[in-house]
């Protein structure tokens, strides 16, 4: 094998192993300055339940707040926190922002409201184009980061405001239990296991690194709309 596929090599795993002790410090941190009830979910949460760690390569991790709970960031943190489409993102403040393609978080923001379901592609970006710099979020963070999503309560399950493909019943959520596969103990919601069998499947112990939640043909490049 050539050097440079060595170097690649060891790159790739330097970063992997780099990225999951930056999150973990950030989530130490980030549990102090939170105040009231909160979990982690989504791929931490199978992570820490099926392979006792985060998932290798993941660049973030999500944690979803009960109503009422807040993040009380201190003055002259290194750490920052900004608004984007559905959630917050919590992140280290000096390192170089994140560059994004604007138009493609556009589309990953718009693919998941309940009336572009069962729409392709073409479809959803011809009807979300006039909307777009109306509505498009400029992001500025860098990565690692972590996911804040703050959950409201519906009358009947948790939900994820703009999200409403997100939701757990109050079963699922409470009590809350704890994990410590980190070296420190993190809240999980009660039933672990039926939210991750709902949310990825009932083979969702065994790895899967094909698996996407947006299996229809979102994942290639798309130019930006010309909207004027």
């Amino acid at each position: 094998m050539a050097l440079k596929h060595w170097i690649y090599i060891f790159y790739c795993y330097y970063t992997m192993e780099n990225m999951n002790t930056i999150l973990v410090e950030m989530l130490l941190d980030l549990k102090d300055m939170i105040d009231g009830e909160w979990f982690v979910g989504d791929g931490a949460l199978l992570g820490l339940t099926r392979d006792h760690k985060l998932i290798d390569g993941d660049n973030d991790i999500d944690i979803f707040l009960l109503p009422d709970a807040k993040i009380n960031i201190p003055k002259n943190s290194r750490y920052a926190i900004q608004k984007y489409y559905m959630d917050f993102k919590f992140y280290i403040n000096n390192i170089k922002s994140k560059k994004l393609n604007k138009w493609l978080e556009f589309i990953s923001y718009k693919r998941t409201q309940p009336e572009q379901i069962g729409l392709n592609r073409p479809q959803i970006c011809a009807k979300i184009k006039d909307s777009y710099k109306s509505e498009a979020i400029v992001p500025e963070f860098s990565s690692p980061y972590i996911d804040c999503y703050f959950l409201k309560w519906d009358g009947t399950k948790y939900i994820v405001p703009k999200w409403p493909m997100i939701s757990y019943s109050e079963e699922e959520v409470l009590d809350l239990s704890e994990n410590s596969d980190l070296g420190f103990s993190v809240p999980v919601p009660n039933k672990v296991e039926d939210i991750l069998e709902r949310q990825y499947g009932k083979d969702w112990r065994i790895p899967d690194p094909n698996f996407s939640y947006f299996k229809n043909g979102f994942d290639s490049p798309q130019s930006e709309p010309d909207t004027d």
